[in-house]
């Protein structure tokens, strides 16, 4: 499914532009703290943290990976080829906008193929609906599912949408659902109007700011806190956040 960014942007800016700001109060865990006093400390991703750890967190699971050239390591190594390396069963990947490995261009993807590298099936999963995930991670076989783009800290980014219908998705088919976390580029503050209701799309689906302020993993657990309320029997969902280099949460 096309989706024009542009003109639903401009659409949706003009239908909010008298809305108030989003009462969502920065997270701590947004910003570094504890820095060296003139160094800020390096952030760590979520998925070094996995890595570091041999990938332990999906031990004797079937994953699926919802990732794109974001989710690499700090060698830039992409987490599939480093996780099919290490032993871990990748059932599937699913691609976003632009593509698993990147190679479409906005508001297109690499469409549903077997990547050359890993022999792994990656699904095309850009303007996928939920029903579409529950049939991809029904096809696969899969029973975790793990999360790892990139975000830009801007509502109107399709990455963020991607992760909100695959968690629906991975509620009806009782899949655990992980976040490998990474710092929000542009802070931990929510600025610009909030979207309003009637005015969903593709590009912003929930009503948070233009700049929510929030890492995909706070933004995940807003969600299910907040508008999704998974079933009991489902399973708890893990978010693994990034870390400064000098042990310090955030």
């Amino acid at each position: 499914m096309a989706l024009d960014r542009r003109k639903l942007l401009h659409a949706s800016g003009l239908a909010a532009a008298a809305a108030v700001v989003a009462p969502f109060a920065p997270s701590a865990t947004a910003s570094t703290s504890q820095t060296r006093p003139g160094k800020p400390a390096s952030p760590v991703s979520g998925a070094d943290v996995a890595a570091a750890n041999g990938w332990s967190i999906f031990a004797g699971r079937k994953v699926g990976v919802i990732t794109n050239p974001t989710g690499v390591l700090a060698n830039f190594r992409s987490i599939v080829d480093d996780m099919a390396a290490k032993g871990v069963e990748v059932g599937a990947v699913f691609g976003p906008e632009h593509g698993f490995r990147g190679t479409a261009q906005d508001g297109a993807s690499e469409g549903t193929s077997v990547d050359p590298r890993t022999g792994i099936t990656v699904y095309d999963a850009y303007g996928a609906t939920v029903a579409d995930y529950v049939g991809f991670f029904e096809a696969s076989g899969v029973d975790t599912i793990c999360f790892d783009i990139q975000d830009v800290g801007a509502r109107f980014y399709t990455y963020i949408w991607t992760m909100w219908g695959a968690m629906q998705a991975a509620s009806r088919t009782g899949a655990t659902f992980v976040v490998l976390d990474r710092p929000n580029p542009i802070g931990g503050q929510a600025r610009g109007p909030v979207l309003q209701k009637g005015f969903e799309s593709g590009v912003g689906q929930l009503g948070i700011a233009l700049q929510h302020g929030m890492t995909v993993g706070e933004l995940a657990n807003t969600s299910t806190q907040f508008t999704f309320r998974p079933p009991a029997s489902s399973p708890s969902r893990t978010f693994r956040w990034w870390r400064s280099r000098d042990g310090a949460a955030t």
